[in-house]
């Protein structure tokens, strides 16, 4: 009961969603939830219960990688994902010409990547980095993303999508400050030569899939090296709202 009336809580009988019960929880204690479940069912004793705890001596990350709304024209970084350290899955939800959004739940993930190390930074950094190297490029002159990449909201959703870089206040007006004065991206040149002080400046940032401007810059120039000369501004506007997908759709449009 609380001071707004009563509340209704829920205690499923069941296994947690997610990847914990099947993936992560495994991985980190080795007890396989899922027999011991079974033979709870069968009216078995399980073999956990021969301890007060289970330990876990070893550290398990999930993380999940998301996309910008449109649909998806092509896929990059999946090899290097898979060989990133301590991954030991990575489930795609998605394909090419999967239509997708920013998620609001998470069957609206594109995928996830799960973790195994004996060092909790270690299996968290493997994790993020395996995220990080997955890019979802999207098909040009989608009405989903041109509304995104607008800021055209629903009224009933205020403030969502979100951007893909979080800023505080005191950021987003540096980082404005930056976009005022931004030289247009020449043909052929690099994003990283253009835009390297302000990524240098803006270093401790990430985007929801764990990049960092000056990473976004540099798989943009490794994608899309033979782009058209690109207004500055308009560039810098784009990455802070949609990453890479967003920057790589405004070359496509050119």
């Amino acid at each position: 009961y609380t001071e707004k009336g009563p509340m209704i809580g829920e205690i499923a009988g069941r296994l947690s969603g997610g990847y914990m019960s099947g993936w992560t929880f495994p991985y980190s204690s080795d007890v396989n939830l899922t027999k011991e479940a079974m033979k709870i069912a069968l009216g078995q004793v399980p073999e956990s219960t021969e301890n007060d705890e289970v330990p876990s001596l070893k550290f398990s990350h999930e993380r999940a990688f998301i996309s910008i709304p449109g649909k998806i024209k092509s896929i990059y970084g999946q090899d290097n994902a898979i060989a990133a350290p301590f991954v030991k899955n990575i489930f795609f939800r998605v394909k090419n010409g999967t239509a997708v959004d920013f998620p609001r739940n998470n069957v609206e993930k594109c995928g996830n990547v799960i973790t195994l190390s004996e060092n909790r930074e270690l299996s968290l950094w493997g994790a993020e980095s395996a995220v990080s190297q997955i890019v979802l490029r999207l098909e040009k002159e989608n009405k989903a993303t041109e509304d995104y990449l607008a800021g055209i909201e629903l009224p009933y959703e205020k403030g969502f999508p979100y951007s893909m870089f979080s800023l505080s206040q005191e950021e987003s007006s540096a980082f404005e400050k930056e976009i005022e004065k931004a030289d247009d991206l020449e043909e052929g040149k690099t994003a990283c030569c253009t835009f390297g002080a302000l990524a240098v400046k803006f270093s401790s940032l990430k985007d929801y899939n764990y990049r960092t401007i000056m990473q976004t810059l540099s798989m943009f120039d490794s994608i899309c090296p033979e782009h058209k000369k690109m207004n500055g501004k308009k560039f810098l506007k784009y990455l802070l709202r949609g990453g890479i997908q967003a920057i790589l759709y405004y070359a496509d449009s050119l």
